[in-house]
């Protein structure tokens, strides 16, 4: 009998079984850095890790950040590589949360392209509830709509 847990592994491997070989090597290569995320983000602070990876984090103002948008010069391998992260942080085994995770292996991916790294809380009823995501220029990478609400802090 399969169980459910195995089919959740089967299914992401029986899609990169069927990906070109270009894109089987760039998940490979996402896997890596994701891998060096996840033992360094419990070793290091989260600053520190952001620049080492080429992805600052900035503090900013308290403004609500834009809609999300693509920034506009991503050629075709930047937008493979960042669909091809979602995909892989989508099935992170390690942690349910990993929208921080995602924001520094997007980021240096995207170091080129002068990211920065944005922490952001919001209040739902009682609680507060916090968020990671990527600027490049006025584009945003790993906000989407839901979290427009959420506020940049320090």
């Amino acid at each position: 009998m399969i169980r459910e847990s195995s089919i959740h592994f089967i299914s992401p491997v029986g899609k990169w079984l069927r990906l070109p070989l270009s894109q089987k090597l760039t998940v490979l290569h996402v896997l890596l850095v994701a891998l060096v995320v996840e033992g360094a983000i419990r070793l290091a602070p989260v600053a520190k890790l952001a620049r080492w990876l080429g992805v600052p984090f900035r503090p900013g103002d308290e403004q609500t950040p834009g809609a999300p948008v693509d920034p506009p010069d991503l050629d075709d391998k930047d937008r493979r590589r960042a669909r091809l992260t979602l995909a892989v942080m989508d099935h992170w085994p390690f942690v349910e949360g990993t929208c921080l995770r995602q924001s520094l292996v997007l980021g240096h991916f995207f170091r080129r392209h002068d990211p920065t790294l944005r922490l952001g809380v919001k209040r739902e009823d009682c609680h507060l509830t916090a968020h990671a995501w990527i600027e490049v220029g006025s584009a945003t990478l790993g906000l989407d709509e839901s979290f427009l609400p959420f506020r940049r802090f320090v």
